[in-house]
């Protein structure tokens, strides 16, 4: 499985570095959509942070932290 680090910019945004990558032959898909997964709840929560919190806007959250995260994976989100 490859190894990701998730990285908050100043401007409230967040970017996958990657720090080690594993023999893509035998990483599981399972196991990197679910690290990806992992991935985009921490940069919606870090998203809510820095907004201060306040309900309503999880979704907007949630959807930009997708698309970092997607972004910073080399995916296309469509």
């Amino acid at each position: 499985m490859s190894t990701y680090i998730l990285e908050m910019t100043n401007a409230g945004s967040s970017r996958v570095c990657a720090a080690a990558t594993a023999d893509p032959r035998t990483t599981s898909p399972i196991a990197e959509q679910a690290w990806r997964d992992k991935l985009v709840k921490e940069a919606a929560y870090f998203r809510s942070q820095k907004r201060g919190g306040s309900p309503g806007s999880e979704l907007g959250d949630w959807l930009a932290a997708e698309r970092d995260v997607d972004e910073s994976l080399g995916r296309s989100h469509g």
